[in-house]
């Protein structure tokens, strides 16, 4: 498969990008910054990445 990093999706504000070698899922940030640790990993598709997201959302809103 080819993936092109030019049809990366968003969520949250993060962006869901192909890693272009295996197919796994990385988190990018939108623009500027970093990835939370908690975020820093590979995913098999994009369902498990956004449920990522959404839960380390809702962990960070619990804590203030």
């Amino acid at each position: 498969m080819n993936y092109d990093n030019s049809s990366l999706d968003e969520y949250a504000g993060f962006k869901l990008a192909h890693d272009s070698v295996y197919g796994y899922i990385n988190i990018k940030p939108v623009g500027r910054g970093s990835v939370p640790k908690q975020l820093r990993s590979v995913y098999t598709n994009r369902e498990f990445a956004k449920k990522a997201i959404d839960s380390y959302i809702a962990h960070c809103a619990r804590c203030k």
